[in-house]
């Protein structure tokens, strides 16, 4: 729930961070019509730290995975087989 209303007001408020946040529709692995916000990942990271929280998850688990993503994001390079074995690797 908390990853769907963070989403929610990620996509509402767009117009605000648009100009840094916003993902381009050209290019090989693009699916999207329009521009798509690419701080998604915020939604998602912050259900998790409230699911660690909660069920007492430590961060080894998904930090590295986060951390991945976050830079891709910051450096808008997207290469989907370094992101893939990173995170296949971090599952062990």
């Amino acid at each position: 729930m908390v990853s769907f209303c963070l989403s929610r007001v990620i996509v509402a408020t767009q117009h605000w961070h648009g100009r840094w946040s916003l993902d381009a529709v050209d290019g090989v692995q693009k699916s999207h019509a329009l521009p798509t916000p690419r701080i998604g990942g915020l939604a998602i990271a912050a259900a998790m730290v409230l699911a660690w929280g909660i069920l007492e998850f430590g961060p080894q688990q998904w930090l590295d995975s986060a951390a991945q993503g976050t830079l891709a994001d910051l450096l808008g390079r997207s290469a989907c087989g370094p992101r893939w074995s990173q995170g296949f690797c971090s599952a062990f």
